[in-house]
């Protein structure tokens, strides 16, 4: 009784989705809730949001907020940048954790936004080894939501952590 609640309880706060079988046919084969042929238990992550300005600590480095992130990318993908869309960055600041941006610029309609429109929609991803082109595109590849953000609960597990900015305002998201 009390296991039927607590899953009805996940699935209401969209935690899980099980499935409900009136037949002879065991439910908790095609239920994500149990462990089963459709594969591994679900790992959770976390999203937040915080300020560009809050300290944030990931994969063990200490990130005094969004400026300090943009000064360690190593390499940003963008399509405003040249024919392949990679620009490699100049040595800057160095740590233990790598960094890379998948940038896409705000959309202009008229030639005065071609003249002063400098924002972008910023996707970072961060890895413990130096940033390939192959995690770029990967990263590029995933699916993006709203502003062409890519945090989302669905980003597999490799591919976190990443921070999304979306050229204004003074909140960042973050996946862990």
């Amino acid at each position: 009784m009390f296991r039927k609640l607590y899953i009805r309880w996940l699935s209401l706060r969209g935690k899980a989705v099980d499935i409900w079988s009136k037949n002879a046919y065991p439910a908790d084969v095609l239920s994500n809730v149990h462990d089963n042929a459709f594969g591994q238990p679900k790992v959770e992550h976390r999203i937040f949001e915080c300020s560009i300005h809050d300290d944030v600590e990931i994969l063990g480095h200490t990130f005094h907020g969004l400026t300090d992130i943009m000064q360690h990318v190593e390499m940003s993908l963008c399509r405003e940048y040249s024919h392949d869309g990679v620009r490699r960055m100049a040595a800057g600041k160095r740590c233990e954790v790598h960094v890379g941006e998948l940038c896409n610029p705000y959309p202009c309609f008229d030639s005065s936004d071609y003249g002063s429109e400098n924002r972008n929609y910023s996707n970072f991803i961060f890895r413990n080894h130096p940033i390939l082109l192959n995690d770029m595109r990967r990263l590029s590849e995933l699916p993006g939501q709203v502003n062409n953000c890519r945090v989302t609960e669905d980003v597999p597990q490799d591919m976190r952590p990443i921070v999304y900015y979306s050229g204004e305002g003074s909140v960042m998201l973050v996946t862990l």
